[in-house]
């Protein structure tokens, strides 16, 4: 049932275009002092040193209505459904954009 689904929808190609689009345009909005780490569409955003980043990018998304997972005080991640888009990563890429 669920791999008819991901096959028929076509959902393993679907992440790997969305997610070599996420990196491309995360990476270079990543600010000082933080590391990106993923495969697809699954990213962490960490800090090996602040271990106040974490909450405050976990604060920041919320804020602009973006649902992250709050790993821990030092990193986010994000997790997102199969189904997301570009345009869900353009509003992702223009919150990250805004930390301070």
């Amino acid at each position: 049932m669920i791999n008819d689904t991901i096959t028929k929808d076509k959902l393993i190609e679907k992440v790997n275009r969305v997610g070599e689009y996420m990196k491309q345009r995360l990476v270079p909005k990543v600010p000082s002092g933080l590391k990106i780490h993923g495969n697809g569409t699954q990213f962490v955003i960490m800090s090996e040193s602040d271990g106040a980043v974490g909450q405050k990018l976990y604060k920041h998304f919320l804020k602009h209505g973006i649902i992250v997972q709050n790993n821990c005080n030092y990193s986010i991640g994000f997790r997102p459904a199969m189904i997301l888009e570009e345009k869900h990563v353009d509003t992702l890429v223009e919150a990250l954009g805004k930390f301070q």
